[in-house]
């Protein structure tokens, strides 16, 4: 289920418009933020997993997950930095 979860989480930043299209510059700063805060969710989630869950199995999932989140902190750092 963890492993699920973790999937549809990270599948689902594929299909954010904001994602596939970033928004450029000054006139779209609020957009940009919103993505940025949107782009955290599965690092977010990664780090509940990380903290919560002990077994051997679950903390693989939970790395697996923070690896694909170092992916979206990067997409979401490089949207920020168009600011």
């Amino acid at each position: 289920m963890l492993l699920a979860i973790s999937i549809a989480v990270h599948v689902s930043m594929l299909f954010c418009p904001a994602v596939t299209v970033p928004p450029r510059g000054a006139e779209h700063r609020r957009l940009v933020l919103t993505v940025v805060v949107f782009l955290m969710v599965p690092l977010i989630w990664s780090l509940f997993l990380l903290f919560r869950y002990r077994t051997p199995k679950e903390r693989v999932v939970a790395l697996c997950s923070l690896a694909g989140s170092l992916y979206w902190a990067g997409v979401a750092a490089s949207a920020a930095a168009e600011l």
